[in-house]
């Protein structure tokens, strides 16, 4: 029984510190005071820039969510584990806008995307475990 409780909070453990780490890449590639020029167009910051901070940040806190409220009903936890899967499906678009439009270099693009994914996917197993 112990092992069982240990190996599930393992795992709920990997997708906070996936979710602590898709903030802080997001936090990283969005900030305007980066050592060289900003990465987007600063007319962009208090709207697309904010969004996409939002975004990683929301997956964040209904990951937290769901791992953290023990008193929550299985079917609740599953509504805020699909809420942070599809704000990572949202993410992923974003950045590939941000991509198309060269704000971020392509090896920035897939290093935020493999990571948005990888939570992603971590989030998909953990909801659909039994």
């Amino acid at each position: 029984m112990d092992s069982e409780r240990t190996q599930q909070a393992d795992r709920e453990f990997q997708v906070g510190n996936l979710a602590d780490d898709l903030v802080e890449l997001t936090l990283t590639l969005c900030n305007k005071d980066a050592e060289h020029n900003p990465r987007f167009p600063e007319r962009l910051y208090d709207s697309y820039v904010k969004c996409i901070v939002d975004t990683a940040l929301s997956i964040q806190k209904h990951a937290f969510i769901a791992n953290d409220d023990r008193s929550m009903s299985a079917a609740e936890r599953k509504r805020y584990q699909s809420r942070a899967e599809a704000e990572c499906i949202y993410l992923n678009h974003l950045i590939r806008i941000a991509g198309d439009k060269g704000w971020i270099s392509d090896k920035q693009r897939e290093r935020w995307q493999k990571q948005t994914d990888a939570l992603r996917w971590k989030i998909y197993w953990w909801r659909t475990a039994k």
